[in-house]
Protein backbone atom coordinates (compact mmCIF):
# COMPACT_ATOMS: atom_id res chain seq x y z
CA UNK A 1 0.00 0.00 0.00
CA UNK A 2 2.50 2.69 -1.32
CA UNK A 3 6.02 3.59 0.40
CA UNK A 4 6.16 2.37 3.88
CA UNK A 5 6.71 5.93 6.26
CA UNK A 6 8.74 5.56 9.41
CA UNK A 7 6.65 6.32 12.63
CA UNK A 8 8.48 6.49 15.83
CA UNK A 9 7.43 4.98 18.41
CA UNK A 10 7.16 7.60 20.57
CA UNK A 11 6.15 10.63 19.73
CA UNK A 12 4.01 12.80 22.72
CA UNK A 13 2.55 12.28 25.70
CA UNK A 14 -1.28 11.77 25.13
CA UNK A 15 -3.82 12.84 27.45
CA UNK A 16 -7.01 11.43 25.76
CA UNK A 17 -9.25 11.83 22.81
CA UNK A 18 -10.21 15.24 24.12
CA UNK A 19 -6.74 16.40 25.69
CA UNK A 20 -3.76 18.20 23.76
CA UNK A 21 -0.87 16.27 23.28
CA UNK A 22 1.59 17.83 24.93
CA UNK A 23 5.82 16.96 24.36
CA UNK A 24 7.48 16.13 27.28
CA UNK A 25 8.83 19.44 28.21
CA UNK A 26 4.80 20.31 28.14
CA UNK A 27 4.83 22.22 24.72
CA UNK A 28 2.09 21.92 22.52
CA UNK A 29 3.14 19.38 19.61
CA UNK A 30 3.26 20.90 16.21
CA UNK A 31 0.30 18.84 15.41
CA UNK A 32 -1.80 20.28 18.56
CA UNK A 33 -0.69 23.75 17.48
CA UNK A 34 -2.49 23.02 13.52
CA UNK A 35 -5.59 21.64 15.54
CA UNK A 36 -5.64 25.21 17.56
CA UNK A 37 -5.44 27.16 14.42
CA UNK A 38 -8.26 25.28 12.90
CA UNK A 39 -10.02 25.52 15.74
CA UNK A 40 -9.88 29.35 16.01
CA UNK A 41 -10.83 29.21 12.41
CA UNK A 42 -13.65 26.86 12.75
CA UNK A 43 -14.81 29.84 15.79
CA UNK A 44 -14.33 32.21 12.90
CA UNK A 45 -16.79 30.89 10.61
CA UNK A 46 -19.36 30.58 13.69
CA UNK A 47 -18.99 26.59 14.16
CA UNK A 48 -20.61 25.30 17.32
CA UNK A 49 -18.31 24.20 19.65
CA UNK A 50 -20.03 20.67 19.75
CA UNK A 51 -19.11 20.52 15.72
CA UNK A 52 -15.28 21.49 16.68
CA UNK A 53 -14.81 19.20 19.20
CA UNK A 54 -16.75 16.21 17.41
CA UNK A 55 -13.80 16.88 14.37
CA UNK A 56 -11.14 17.16 16.89
CA UNK A 57 -11.83 13.82 18.64
CA UNK A 58 -11.77 12.15 14.70
CA UNK A 59 -8.62 13.85 13.67
CA UNK A 60 -6.56 13.22 17.19
CA UNK A 61 -8.04 9.23 17.33
CA UNK A 62 -6.87 8.84 13.39
CA UNK A 63 -3.41 10.04 14.67
CA UNK A 64 -3.27 7.79 17.26
CA UNK A 65 -3.60 5.15 15.10
CA UNK A 66 -1.79 5.83 12.23
CA UNK A 67 1.19 7.03 14.37
CA UNK A 68 1.75 9.79 11.65
CA UNK A 69 1.76 13.56 12.03
CA UNK A 70 -0.98 16.06 9.73
CA UNK A 71 2.27 17.05 7.84
CA UNK A 72 3.21 13.61 6.54
CA UNK A 73 0.01 10.97 6.73
CA UNK A 74 -0.62 9.27 3.41
CA UNK A 75 -3.62 8.68 1.37
CA UNK A 76 -2.93 5.26 1.90
CA UNK A 77 -2.74 5.34 5.84
CA UNK A 78 -5.93 7.32 5.75
CA UNK A 79 -7.81 4.40 3.66
CA UNK A 80 -6.48 1.99 6.06
CA UNK A 81 -7.75 3.61 8.44
CA UNK A 82 -11.35 4.50 6.97
CA UNK A 83 -11.32 0.35 6.15
CA UNK A 84 -10.70 -0.79 9.75
CA UNK A 85 -13.65 -3.05 10.59
CA UNK A 86 -16.35 -2.57 12.98
CA UNK A 87 -17.65 1.18 11.44
CA UNK A 88 -20.96 1.59 10.62
CA UNK A 89 -21.09 3.00 6.76
CA UNK A 90 -22.22 6.57 8.34
CA UNK A 91 -19.97 6.97 10.39
CA UNK A 92 -17.08 6.25 7.73
CA UNK A 93 -18.97 8.50 5.96
CA UNK A 94 -18.49 11.34 8.48
CA UNK A 95 -15.36 10.60 9.31
CA UNK A 96 -14.21 10.99 5.22
CA UNK A 97 -15.84 14.22 5.51
CA UNK A 98 -14.14 15.52 8.63
CA UNK A 99 -10.93 14.35 6.85
CA UNK A 100 -11.41 16.25 3.49
CA UNK A 101 -12.30 19.65 5.61
CA UNK A 102 -9.57 19.31 7.76
CA UNK A 103 -6.59 18.36 5.10
CA UNK A 104 -8.29 20.56 2.00
CA UNK A 105 -7.82 23.90 4.70
CA UNK A 106 -4.63 22.47 5.86
CA UNK A 107 -3.68 22.17 2.32
CA UNK A 108 -4.86 26.12 1.33
CA UNK A 109 -3.01 27.23 4.70
CA UNK A 110 0.14 26.40 3.15
CA UNK A 111 1.19 23.63 5.56
CA UNK A 112 1.22 20.61 3.27
CA UNK A 113 1.47 20.94 -0.84
CA UNK A 114 -0.89 17.96 -1.08
CA UNK A 115 -4.33 16.39 -0.19
CA UNK A 116 -3.94 13.24 1.56
CA UNK A 117 -8.05 13.05 1.49
CA UNK A 118 -8.64 14.44 -1.88
CA UNK A 119 -9.49 10.87 -3.17
CA UNK A 120 -10.56 8.84 -0.41
CA UNK A 121 -12.87 6.38 -1.38
CA UNK A 122 -16.73 6.62 -2.26
CA UNK A 123 -18.69 5.56 1.11
CA UNK A 124 -21.87 3.54 -0.06
CA UNK A 125 -24.27 4.31 2.95
CA UNK A 126 -27.83 2.38 2.80
CA UNK A 127 -30.67 4.31 3.53
CA UNK A 128 -32.33 3.59 6.28
CA UNK A 129 -36.87 3.36 5.96
CA UNK A 130 -38.44 5.91 8.51
CA UNK A 131 -38.80 3.37 11.45
CA UNK A 132 -41.02 5.46 13.74
CA UNK A 133 -42.57 4.30 17.00
CA UNK A 134 -45.54 2.82 17.18
CA UNK A 135 -47.70 5.06 19.38
CA UNK A 136 -48.75 2.22 21.55
CA UNK A 137 -45.11 1.24 22.16
CA UNK A 138 -44.49 4.47 23.37
CA UNK A 139 -47.10 3.84 25.94
CA UNK A 140 -45.27 0.78 26.96
CA UNK A 141 -42.41 2.44 27.21
CA UNK A 142 -43.87 4.78 29.89
CA UNK A 143 -45.51 1.84 31.92
CA UNK A 144 -42.47 -0.52 31.95
CA UNK A 145 -41.23 1.30 35.16
CA UNK A 146 -38.87 4.03 34.10
CA UNK A 147 -38.29 6.45 36.79
CA UNK A 148 -39.83 10.42 36.35
CA UNK A 149 -36.81 11.99 34.89
CA UNK A 150 -37.07 9.36 32.07
CA UNK A 151 -40.22 9.79 31.42
CA UNK A 152 -40.03 13.29 30.93
CA UNK A 153 -37.09 12.57 28.45
CA UNK A 154 -39.38 10.25 26.28
CA UNK A 155 -42.16 13.20 26.09
CA UNK A 156 -39.28 15.30 24.90
CA UNK A 157 -38.61 12.94 22.25
CA UNK A 158 -42.06 12.63 21.02
CA UNK A 159 -44.04 15.44 22.06
CA UNK A 160 -41.40 18.47 21.54
CA UNK A 161 -39.29 16.28 18.84
CA UNK A 162 -35.84 17.66 20.88
CA UNK A 163 -32.93 15.02 20.12
CA UNK A 164 -30.53 13.47 22.84
CA UNK A 165 -28.57 16.58 22.88
CA UNK A 166 -31.18 19.34 23.54
CA UNK A 167 -33.04 17.34 26.39
CA UNK A 168 -29.58 17.09 28.40
CA UNK A 169 -29.03 21.06 28.05
CA UNK A 170 -32.70 21.71 28.96
CA UNK A 171 -32.43 24.58 32.00
CA UNK A 172 -35.05 25.82 33.91
CA UNK A 173 -33.97 29.92 32.99
CA UNK A 174 -34.80 28.43 28.99
CA UNK A 175 -38.16 27.67 29.69
CA UNK A 176 -41.31 30.22 29.71
CA UNK A 177 -43.56 29.98 32.40
CA UNK A 178 -45.65 32.05 31.54
CA UNK A 179 -46.41 31.61 27.61
CA UNK A 180 -45.68 27.89 27.99
CA UNK A 181 -42.65 27.75 25.76
CA UNK A 182 -39.43 25.83 26.04
CA UNK A 183 -35.96 27.06 23.93
CA UNK A 184 -34.17 24.36 22.31
CA UNK A 185 -30.45 25.86 22.49
CA UNK A 186 -28.72 22.91 21.38
CA UNK A 187 -30.14 22.58 17.71
CA UNK A 188 -27.98 21.55 14.79
CA UNK A 189 -26.55 24.79 13.34
CA UNK A 190 -26.30 26.63 16.92
CA UNK A 191 -29.98 27.79 16.32
CA UNK A 192 -31.60 29.05 19.58
CA UNK A 193 -35.43 27.98 19.57
CA UNK A 194 -38.60 28.44 21.20
CA UNK A 195 -41.47 25.97 20.32
CA UNK A 196 -44.75 25.68 22.68
CA UNK A 197 -44.67 23.06 24.74
CA UNK A 198 -47.18 20.03 24.63
CA UNK A 199 -49.88 19.72 26.89
CA UNK A 200 -48.60 16.43 27.92
CA UNK A 201 -45.65 17.59 28.50
CA UNK A 202 -46.24 20.76 30.54
CA UNK A 203 -47.11 18.97 34.27
CA UNK A 204 -43.85 17.08 33.85
CA UNK A 205 -42.06 19.74 33.29
CA UNK A 206 -43.54 22.14 35.91
CA UNK A 207 -42.32 19.18 39.01
CA UNK A 208 -38.62 20.92 38.15
CA UNK A 209 -40.31 24.19 38.03
CA UNK A 210 -38.48 25.01 41.17
CA UNK A 211 -34.88 24.34 40.19
CA UNK A 212 -31.76 26.40 39.21
CA UNK A 213 -29.91 25.59 35.81
CA UNK A 214 -29.56 22.39 34.69
CA UNK A 215 -32.82 19.67 34.57
CA UNK A 216 -30.61 16.99 34.32
CA UNK A 217 -27.38 18.03 36.23
CA UNK A 218 -24.32 15.00 36.43
CA UNK A 219 -24.13 13.79 39.68
CA UNK A 220 -20.74 14.75 40.06
CA UNK A 221 -20.76 18.03 38.87
CA UNK A 222 -24.43 20.24 39.04
CA UNK A 223 -22.88 23.08 37.06
CA UNK A 224 -22.64 19.59 34.00
CA UNK A 225 -25.84 18.70 32.35
CA UNK A 226 -25.40 15.06 31.16
CA UNK A 227 -24.34 14.11 27.58
CA UNK A 228 -26.16 13.41 24.93
CA UNK A 229 -24.70 9.95 24.88
CA UNK A 230 -26.18 9.47 28.58
CA UNK A 231 -29.66 10.23 27.38
CA UNK A 232 -29.48 8.39 24.68
CA UNK A 233 -27.15 5.34 25.80
CA UNK A 234 -29.86 5.17 28.59
CA UNK A 235 -33.26 5.18 26.81
CA UNK A 236 -31.91 2.49 24.54
CA UNK A 237 -31.57 0.52 27.57
CA UNK A 238 -35.16 1.33 28.52
CA UNK A 239 -36.33 0.66 25.21
CA UNK A 240 -34.51 -2.57 25.24
CA UNK A 241 -36.13 -3.88 28.72
CA UNK A 242 -39.25 -3.22 27.89
CA UNK A 243 -38.82 -5.49 24.61
CA UNK A 244 -39.36 -2.40 21.88
CA UNK A 245 -37.24 -2.86 18.68
CA UNK A 246 -36.63 0.45 18.22
CA UNK A 247 -34.21 3.58 19.06
CA UNK A 248 -35.16 6.52 21.10
CA UNK A 249 -34.15 8.98 17.47
CA UNK A 250 -37.35 6.64 16.27
CA UNK A 251 -39.73 8.59 18.55
CA UNK A 252 -38.73 12.06 16.64
CA UNK A 253 -39.72 9.94 13.26
CA UNK A 254 -43.10 9.07 15.69
CA UNK A 255 -43.52 13.02 15.48
CA UNK A 256 -42.86 14.11 12.28
CA UNK A 257 -45.44 10.73 10.74
CA UNK A 258 -48.37 11.46 12.71
CA UNK A 259 -48.49 15.16 11.96
CA UNK A 260 -48.09 13.91 8.31
CA UNK A 261 -50.65 11.24 8.78
CA UNK A 262 -52.92 14.25 10.08
CA UNK A 263 -52.69 16.31 7.00
CA UNK A 264 -50.65 19.10 8.55
CA UNK A 265 -48.02 21.01 5.81
CA UNK A 266 -44.96 19.78 5.62
CA UNK A 267 -43.55 23.19 6.46
CA UNK A 268 -44.88 23.00 9.62
CA UNK A 269 -43.55 19.90 9.86
CA UNK A 270 -40.10 20.87 9.53
CA UNK A 271 -40.10 23.56 12.01
CA UNK A 272 -41.79 21.79 14.79
CA UNK A 273 -38.14 19.32 13.93
CA UNK A 274 -36.26 22.31 13.38
CA UNK A 275 -35.19 21.29 10.19
CA UNK A 276 -34.10 24.40 7.52
CA UNK A 277 -35.85 22.62 5.20
CA UNK A 278 -38.76 20.79 4.57
CA UNK A 279 -36.80 18.08 2.52
CA UNK A 280 -35.25 16.84 5.13
CA UNK A 281 -38.47 15.62 6.89
CA UNK A 282 -38.96 12.50 4.38
CA UNK A 283 -35.98 10.90 6.79
CA UNK A 284 -38.53 10.58 9.55
CA UNK A 285 -41.80 10.52 8.07
CA UNK A 286 -43.11 6.92 7.05
CA UNK A 287 -46.42 6.65 4.91
CA UNK A 288 -49.10 4.01 6.88
CA UNK A 289 -50.64 1.29 4.91
CA UNK A 290 -53.93 2.62 5.54
CA UNK A 291 -52.84 5.90 3.96
CA UNK A 292 -50.95 4.32 0.74
CA UNK A 293 -54.35 2.45 0.57
CA UNK A 294 -56.41 5.39 0.22
CA UNK A 295 -54.57 7.44 -2.10
CA UNK A 296 -54.03 4.56 -4.82
CA UNK A 297 -57.83 3.70 -4.31
CA UNK A 298 -57.98 7.23 -5.29
CA UNK A 299 -56.99 6.53 -8.80
CA UNK A 300 -59.00 6.42 -11.74
CA UNK A 301 -60.13 2.96 -12.75
CA UNK A 302 -60.23 0.76 -16.13
CA UNK A 303 -62.56 -1.89 -17.37
CA UNK A 304 -60.40 -5.63 -17.26
CA UNK A 305 -61.89 -7.57 -20.14
CA UNK A 306 -62.46 -11.60 -19.09
CA UNK A 307 -61.07 -13.01 -22.01
CA UNK A 308 -58.89 -11.59 -25.24
CA UNK A 309 -60.55 -10.17 -27.71
CA UNK A 310 -57.81 -11.37 -30.91
CA UNK A 311 -59.22 -13.70 -33.57
CA UNK A 312 -57.28 -16.51 -33.68
CA UNK A 313 -55.54 -17.02 -37.83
Amino acid sequence: MGDAVHRPELRVVDGGADEPAVTARGRLTPDERIIARRRAWLLASSSTQKSIREREIVIRAMLRRTGATLVDVTRDELVADLARPGIAASTRSQYKSTMYGFFTWLQEEGDRPDNPAVRLPRVKVPKREPNPFPTEDIQRLLDSGIYRRMRLWVLLYAYQALRAGEIAAVRADKVDWVNRRILSWEAKGGRFVWRPIHELVWPELERYRDMKGWLFPTKADASKHVSAATVSNSMSKAVKRAGIMHRPHDLRAWHATELIELDVPTVVVAHSLRHADTQTVQKYVRVSDPTLTAAVTRLPTVTVPDKSARRVA
